[in-house]
């Protein structure tokens, strides 16, 4: 009989290694629940049990949280997922006992010899590139789902990588596709700009070192990268890693 269950919202690099650390950590004491959105078919095996799918809201959590008699939540998920995060914050203060914390990678900072251009969105990020990128080839290192804020950037060639095969409309009328999912080192990331002549990079400020080898590549090259700012943070309590969220864990156990 477990003495406790852990939610971990997923689908990020943290949420896999956590739900491979709390297993080793604490062994039969615990049981972990991987809850992922389905937004990704190809997902790696995690540790623990899993279920996909979103939950309905906010009531829909927290209606979980008591079904399943979850006593503590990590959200691990992307950065940018606002929605979940700000879901979670209220769903879990509505149901009593329930602790949480939100894992947020540090964001990337630029460095000597980048040239970064600020965006406050996708469609931002999209204007940007009409006003200095025209006839030229742009690296979209976005979410399948942001692909069509581009739509409008009808002469630029799009290079996009994604980890399945996009099947919404309006996407960019020159665009082609690389699947794969990270990490990507940076022997891989030089290879990728010099065959497609990249002249400019779109990416999110995801933070950590699975996707910061074409920060690099683009510094080393002098190409200009439309970073996309992160959303407000959750206000919820939040750690920077995955061995922080372990911690955190620990400082909180009832045992």
């Amino acid at each position: 009989m477990y003495k406790h269950k852990i939610l971990i919202l997923g689908g990020s690099t943290e949420g896999f290694l956590l739900a491979q650390k709390i297993n080793s950590h604490y062994g039969g004491a615990v049981e972990t629940i991987t809850s992922f959105a389905g937004i990704t078919q190809k997902r790696r095996a995690v540790i623990g049990r899993s279920r996909v799918g979103g939950f309905g809201g906010v009531a829909g959590l927290a209606n979980y949280l008591k079904s399943e008699n979850i006593s503590y939540v990590i959200d691990a998920t992307h950065p940018f997922a606002a929605r979940i995060k700000k879901n979670l914050d209220e769903a879990a203060q509505q149901v009593q006992g329930v602790k949480w914390v939100h894992v947020l990678r540090p964001q990337w900072q630029a460095q000597e010899g980048d040239q970064w251009l600020l965006a406050g969105d996708m469609e931002q990020a999209a204007h940007c590139l009409n006003g200095f990128a025209k006839n030229s080839t742009v690296f979209l290192a976005v979410g399948r789902k942001e692909l069509s804020a581009f739509s409008g950037c009808a002469s630029i060639d799009f290079i996009a990588r994604v980890i399945d095969p996009p099947q919404e409309q309006g996407l960019p009328p020159k665009i082609s596709f690389i699947v794969e999912r990270g990490p990507f080192d940076l022997q891989a990331e030089r290879a990728l700009f010099d065959a497609h002549d990249i002249a400019a990079v779109v990416c999110k400020n995801s933070g950590g070192d699975a996707a910061s080898a074409k920060l690099q590549v683009a510094r080393e090259l002098g190409i200009p990268v439309v970073m996309v700012r992160r959303p407000e943070p959750p206000e919820g309590e939040s750690v920077a890693t995955v061995e922080e969220a372990i911690g955190w864990l620990d400082a909180n156990f009832r045992f």
